[in-house]
């Protein structure tokens, strides 16, 4: 029976994060910038490649890190549509873990409730949406985290070697991962005035250095002047600088209550001091981190936070009623992403896919598109399109003194007026094609 409730869950789970996957045929924004970034490793062969970025006024070359794109890079362009349920493996596969951890190293029985925890966190759903190494990252430092409990736990310095190398795996998947990674180690070798871990910390960041033969130099510089400008800029849309929104916090992981009214009737416990430390590390960054998305550290507090709710959540008054409370907000906040998702422009919608499917039959490898929409579109038209994508601003129709050849708009009336171009189809998304290859003078 219990085999079945687990086989149960993990099929629940798995329905809650592939759900707008089946139903739409492409989702997320950032998708297409990391399949195309895959593409082109397989390509060049390398996968340490800068591109040009404006960062405040300054034009600096940014290297993302690389390891999911690279592994992306040895599937076929055929099968992109199969790896669009790659971040949802990788979360399936924390979980997975989550269960053997807690089973067999913390002796926990009653699995079942732990697992829904896990299943139903909204932030988690969220993540898995789009292809980006978040759920792959989570993943390596849950992982890195099991290892340096273990070396807490046993004492055995073996286990600091194992949190070293998957660590170095972390550095080069990704940059808040990476962050929840230093503050949660710094913090927790601080409160246990051991700093060991801090220097395997550093000693991962020498294999990592290793591992790329050097590259990951390039990974590094990129990271520290993207947190410079935000941290004179604030908020990478907004441009503000505040702590992150309460609401948003509950919402992303309403089980949060439990561990906040634990210490509130209980205080620290002993026994899963470990667990409480790191994930009140991660609740308290996500609030004070003021320069944006402060939220997404909750992505990385889910796994210590199922399991202190797990084990505390019945020591609380009106315990039952309490984990209903966060059940139903659970189901509240997926169903909200849901909608968002739906509604948004983060759905590729059947239109836009005609669009580009019409200028693949229609032009040649010799032309070049311009889309006067938000970055996003322009990779997913670059993507499917397969052609020289111009990275224009949204209102221009040309980049470097040229008109693209051909165009996709949402802004019909404006281009009809524009002589050089001529309609050639329209319906949600407009098509226009350039009459003759035009330079600016």
């Amino acid at each position: 029976m219990k085999i079945l409730l687990i086989f149960v869950v993990f099929l629940f789970a798995f329905f809650l994060r592939s759900f707008l996957h089946f139903r739409y045929k492409w989702v997320g924004r950032d998708t297409f910038g990391h399949l195309l970034r895959a593409l082109k490793i397989k390509e060049t062969g390398s996968p340490f490649k800068g591109r040009k970025y404006s960062l405040g006024d300054k034009k600096v070359y940014l290297y993302y890190p690389p390891l999911m794109d690279f592994l992306l890079s040895f599937f076929p362009r055929k099968s992109h549509k199969k790896i669009k349920f790659f971040p949802v493996f990788f979360d399936l596969l924390t979980m997975f873990l989550l269960f053997l951890f807690s089973y067999f190293f913390l002796n926990i029985k009653n699995i079942f409730p732990l697992l829904l925890i896990y299943s139903i966190s909204p932030i988690l759903i969220l993540t898995v949406q789009t292809i980006t190494p978040r759920s792959f990252s989570n993943f390596l430092y849950c992982l890195s985290m099991i290892f340096l409990f273990l070396y807490f736990n046993t004492g055995f310095y073996y286990f600091l070697l194992f949190f070293s190398v998957f660590s170095s795996f972390l550095l080069i998947s990704h940059k808040l991962t990476t962050q929840s990674l230093i503050i949660s180690v710094f913090i927790i070798s601080l409160i246990s005035f051991d700093f060991l871990p801090i220097v395997f910390v550093l000693v991962s960041f020498l294999l990592a250095y290793l591992f790329t033969k050097g590259k990951y130099v390039y990974v590094f510089k990129s990271h520290m002047n993207t947190l410079k400008h935000h941290f004179k800029k604030g908020h990478y849309k907004k441009g503000t600088k505040s702590p992150e929104n309460p609401i948003l916090l509950f919402f992303s992981f309403p089980f949060v209550l439990v561990p906040i009214l634990n210490i509130i009737f209980n205080g620290f416990s002993t026994h899963l001091l470990f667990f409480q430390i790191w994930f009140f590390t991660l609740l308290l960054t996500s609030f004070f981190w003021i320069w944006g998305d402060g939220y997404r550290y909750l992505t990385n507090a889910v796994f210590p936070g199922a399991i202190i709710s797990i084990f505390f959540y019945k020591n609380l008054p009106f315990s039952n009623y309490i984990f209903l409370f966060c059940f139903i907000s659970s189901l509240v906040g997926i169903f909200y992403i849901y909608y968002n998702f739906s509604k948004s422009d983060r759905v590729v919608d059947k239109d836009f896919l005609k669009a580009c499917e019409y200028i693949n039959k229609k032009s040649k490898k010799t032309d070049t598109l311009a889309v006067t929409m938000p970055s996003y579109r322009r990779t997913a038209a670059a993507y499917f399109c397969k052609l020289n994508t111009f990275p224009n601003k949204e209102n221009s129709i040309k980049f470097k003194n040229k008109y693209a050849t051909w165009l996709i708009t949402q802004k019909t009336k404006e281009f009809k007026k524009n002589e050089k171009y001529v309609l050639k189809k329209s319906g949600k998304y407009s098509i226009f094609k350039l009459k003759k290859q035009l330079k600016i003078v």
